[in-house]
């Protein structure tokens, strides 16, 4: 078990690049969209994921009462 959470850069069978976000406890959390080629564009998807969800806001059924911050 991990301390942090963590991205996961791994290969699939047909040698696309992709990579999924871990909780501490393992679980993946979210996956890349599609798969790269190149490992520095998978690596820079990384890179956006990080930069811009800290200023995400959460969508969804207005009738749904969310305990996250928008």
């Amino acid at each position: 078990m991990a301390s942090l959470s963590y991205f996961e850069v791994y290969q699939d069978d047909l040698k696309q690049w992709q990579w999924r976000l871990k909780s501490k406890n393992g679980q993946t959390i979210a996956v890349s969209y599609g798969s790269y080629q190149r490992l520095v564009d998978c690596e820079h998807s990384i890179t956006l994921v990080k930069q811009e969800s800290p200023y995400s806001p959460a969508f969804g059924d207005v009738e749904h009462n969310s305990s996250i911050t928008r």
